[in-house]
Parts: structure tokens; C-alpha cells; sequence
């Protein structure tokens, strides 16, 4: 019975790779073209050996063969068609579930599990003069606001600071909710892109804040971030740990000097 199982998982994703490579109707294509050359041969293999030579003059071979090539153009196509509408069917549900599976249902962004998928995927894929920046977001006050204005305005911060990452990385990396009011983004590219990159990330939170709450309130929200370069060979964990080892510098730095005013 394993064995059967195991058979069967072969087939279906070699079937799955041919209708990537080839597509519905390449499918449709391949499928009758193999099913007529097969009902072809065993036609002849079948029919020549048992006629007589009447027979064989008559040209009742013809209409074996002409039976023989009918059946399985007619027969293949539509059956394939079903298969393909199948497969098609099946890809899409699997998309679905991949992406529900690594993304964030709040914010729209990846997930914890979807964010390390990509990273490790991204830095698999770094050429050699590009840099790997990995950087940690954390909100600072961020309770405070769930408390005094509900979870409904905590929702629209984390929303809110989920688009702006997403707009500021959008095209050389990519943003996940590792949880809260956590958040983790990549980038790829050169030196000075980065730089100036980590620079706007900074600076854009403090009106992205001002923006969300209401005028009224006399709270506010920042974010404090940490950010590192990931080394060859080096694992995303160990990188997020020094990404976030500097965050909270960032964060104790903003607090000495708040104290100091």
C-alpha cells in the first residue's frame, strides 16, 4: 500500500510539471498525440496478423485505422481538458493556501514564517556587489495606545506602519510582522541605496505617527530600529539577534536623551 502511495505522488507531480512546462492546451496537444500514435501501433499490432489476405485487399485495414485515430482524437482532447481544468483548479487553491499560510492577516505583509522563507531565498540569490541589509522595527508606547484608544486604532498604527515599510522597501526587499508590534524588513542593492534607505525609514516614522493618532491626544508613537548587514553564512536568526541587539540601543540612546531635556 506505500508503495501505491508513493506511485501516486510521482504521477501527480509529474503530471503538475507537464502542465507548467506545456500549459492546458500543450497538454491537450501531447496527450492526443501520444494516445493516437499508441492506438495507431496497437491497431496494426492487433488487426494485421488476423487478416486474411481478402481482407487485406479489400482495405478493411483502412477503416480499423481510420477507427483507431477517430476514437482517441475525439476521446483524448476532452479528457485532458477536464485534467487541465483540474490541475488548474488544484494550482490556484495551493497559491491560496502558500500565501495564507506566509502572510500576515492584519497588515497584509508576510508573516514570520514567509518573512524567513524570503530572506533565505533573497540571500541565496545576492550577487556579489549588492549588500544584504536586515533591519528590526519596534514600537515604542505602542500599549499605551491600545489602552487609551482601543484595539481598533492599535490595529490601524500597525496597519499604517506595515504600508510604510512596504512602500519603502517596495522593489529591492520585503516586510514581515514577526509578531505584535514587531516588524522586519530586507533590502538588497548597493551601499549608498541602503544608506539612504535606512535614513528615510528613520525619518518617516516620526510624521507617519503624528499622522495616525488623533490631534487631541497628547501620546504619541515611535519606532525605534535596528538594523545589520547579514554575512555570508551567517543564519537569519543570528542576524536578527544583532539587528535587534541594536534596536534597543537605538532605543535606550532616545530615552537618555529624552531624560537629559
Amino acid at each position: 500500500m506505500e508503495h501505491t502511495g508513493s506511485d501516486q505522488n510521482i504521477f501527480d507531480s509529474r503530471v503538475m510539471r507537464l502542465y507548467r512546462r506545456f500549459g492546458a492546451w500543450g497538454l491537450i496537444v501531447l496527450v492526443t498525440v501520444v494516445a493516437v500514435l499508441a492506438s495507431l501501433a496497437l491497431t496494426l499490432a492487433l488487426a494485421l496478423p488476423n487478416q486474411s489476405p481478402q481482407e487485406r485487399e479489400s482495405g478493411v485495414i483502412y477503416y480499423y485505422l481510420f477507427a483507431a485515430t477517430l476514437v482517441p482524437l475525439v476521446v483524448a482532447p476532452l479528457s485532458t481538458l477536464v485534467l487541465a481544468r483540474v490541475l488548474r483548479s488544484l494550482e490556484e487553491a495551493h497559491r491560496q493556501v502558500l500565501a495564507l499560510s506566509t502572510q500576515d492577516d492584519l497588515t497584509r505583509v508576510a508573516n514570520r514564517r514567509g518573512f524567513f522563507r524570503a530572506v533565505e531565498a533573497a540571500f541565496r540569490d545576492l550577487n556579489e556587489d549588492q549588500l544584504f541589509l536586515l533591519g528590526m522595527v519596534d514600537l515604542d508606547r505602542f500599549k499605551e495606545i491600545n489602552d487609551t484608544y482601543g484595539h481598533l486604532m492599535g490595529d490601524r498604527v500597525l496597519v499604517a506602519v506595515a504600508a510604510h515599510l512596504r512602500n519603502t522597501v517596495d522593489g529591492i526587499g520585503m516586510v514581515g510582522r514577526l509578531g505584535g508590534d514587531e516588524f522586519a524588513f530586507f533590502a538588497v542593492g548597493s551601499r549608498a541605496l541602503l544608506s539612504s534607505l535606512s535614513e528615510k525609514i528613520e525619518e518617516d516614522f516620526k510624521s507617519l505617527m503624528l499622522s495616525i493618532l488623533p490631534a487631541e491626544t497628547e501620546q504619541s508613537v515611535s519606532a525605534s530600529v535596528g538594523l545589520t548587514c547579514l554575512a555570508a553564512g551567517e543564519t537569519v536568526d543570528q542576524a536578527l539577534l544583532r539587528a535587534d541587539s541594536a534596536l534597543y540601543r537605538y532605543k535606550k540612546a532616545v530615552q537618555l536623551r529624552a531624560r537629559e531635556r
